[in-house]
């Protein structure tokens, strides 16, 4: 079980699993706003939101009411530079 996953060491994510919510945690990130998104194993989009990041910050996500059971992508993306940051993350 993986209860704390660090990206690249800009973005913690936690917990994983995750039951009814997940934190995310922008520690050496650019500000600016960013791309959140939740993909399900065979491509769909489950959640989508742009938000305005800071270094620093944490956000609550409530777990997107299609998000059944499984393992699903979360991408970060940089709206103003397109770099991007990917991790897994395990619905129970």
């Amino acid at each position: 079980i993986i209860l704390d996953k660090v990206i690249n060491g800009a973005i913690r994510v936690y917990p994983n699993p995750v039951d009814s919510y997940f934190d995310l945690h922008f520690k050496n990130i650019e500000t600016g706003n960013h791309q959140v998104s939740l993909i399900a194993a065979d491509g769909r989009v489950i959640w989508n939101s742009l938000i305005f990041i800071r270094s620093g910050e944490t956000r609550r996500i409530v777990r997107p009411l299609e998000a059944g059971p499984g393992t699903y992508m979360l991408t970060i993306r940089n709206v103003a530079s397109g770099e991007r940051k990917v991790s897994t993350l395990s619905f129970r």
